[in-house]
């Protein structure tokens, strides 16, 4: 296989392995046989679900997930990474101070760090993919992780001068003794090197198209009783900056879903998935931050909604409008749905 592939399919086949290492009847944290314990009576975060109907959080970078107050998200999530020679990339990813993971943590395993290229906008992109938890393998072919972090991360950074990269992902935290879904943390983030310069947006006029690539989770309970496929996808949006009076909004869609079917990492195209990016108002604070909801529909017909959030990158463009966008997007129903990050750069 492909170091491009298999850097996404060991990515995908990992998480998979975190999400649903706590079922009834399969091992503890402890890697021996027998049920979980039964679930106390705490506040779960809600999963997949939750991310989805949360509002993003604007802070170092754009984040989206099921630990909320009053349904803004609350994970902040920050990501340092840095090209170097051989086609690596060094990277930290932390939440705050509840946890970090990163290339030089001797708990964390890095499964896939290869340049790869994905069809759509031609973009290079990086896959990473970290693990940490009480119990792993190292080989090349699985991850055991019965409660802890993981992460699957991409990044377009092509070189140590690249000034515009974004970089996106997901994690999942999975509690000891895991038996239902909600019990997951799931997020999902974006971020980039060079955020767009806030008293620029205003004076900006006409319209600008954004493309690039989309990742994420999502859960069908009667397949996946804790939910852990991954997909990915592909993000278009429509920038209005309006007439150099006002912010202006913005739009987009997520389609040409791909997503993984089975443990291996097989993926399957399912051209009835769409997420709708609602129109919203471009903000006035955060250098462009903004955030608005979501419609769409599963493969299945069933109907989804959801939230989004974003921000523009890029000041280096020659007719002064932002040269990248990138944020995060959920869409659920009550039993199904999605929650996943993107990025993407300006063109015709």
């Amino acid at each position: 296989m492909p170091d491009k592939l298999k850097a996404l399919t060991l990515a995908a086949a990992v998480l998979f392995a975190v999400a649903s290492s706590g079922c009834g009847g399969g091992a503890n944290r402890n890697g021996m046989g027998g049920p979980s314990p039964p679930a106390d009576n705490r506040s779960f975060p809600g999963g997949i679900p939750a991310a989805a109907r949360n509002q993003t959080h604007a802070g170092e970078s754009v984040v989206q997930s099921s630990n909320s107050t009053d349904g803004v998200t609350t994970d902040d999530i920050s990501v340092q990474v840095n090209f170097r020679q051989g086609e690596f990339v060094d990277y930290r990813v932390a939440n705050g101070d509840d946890w970090f993971l990163d290339l030089e943590d001797p708990e964390t395993r890095t499964f896939a760090n290869r340049t790869g290229q994905l069809p759509a906008t031609g973009s290079t992109v990086i896959g990473l993919l970290a693990a940490k938890g009480a119990s792993r393998r190292t080989d090349d072919a699985a991850a055991t992780i019965y409660d802890g972090i993981s992460l699957v991360m991409y990044t377009d950074i092509e070189s140590t001068t690249d000034a515009d990269y974004l970089v996106w992902g997901t994690w999942v935290d999975v509690p000891e003794n895991v038996s239902v879904h909600k019990e997951i943390v799931h997020g999902a983030f974006s971020s980039g090197s060079d955020p767009f310069i806030q008293g620029d947006l205003r004076p900006l006029t006409g319209n600008a198209r954004y493309q690039g690539n989309a990742s994420g989770m999502y859960f069908e309970p009667i397949e996946q009783p804790l939910a852990g496929y991954s997909f990915e996808a592909r993000v278009t949006l429509e920038a209005d900056f309006g007439d150099g009076t006002s912010l202006g909004t913005i739009s987009g869609s997520i389609d040409n879903f791909r997503f993984q079917t089975d443990g291996d990492g097989t993926r399957q195209s399912r051209p009835g998935t769409m997420v709708t990016l609602e129109r919203t108002a471009i903000g006035g604070a955060n250098s462009g931050f903004f955030e608005g909801t979501t419609t769409g529909n599963f493969h299945d017909g069933t109907p989804l909604s959801g939230r989004w959030g974003g921000r523009f990158y890029g000041n280096a463009e020659s007719d002064g409008k932002p040269g990248s966008v990138a944020g995060t997007f959920g869409s659920v129903s009550d039993d199904r749905g999605l929650i996943g990050a993107f990025g993407a750069h300006g063109g015709p």
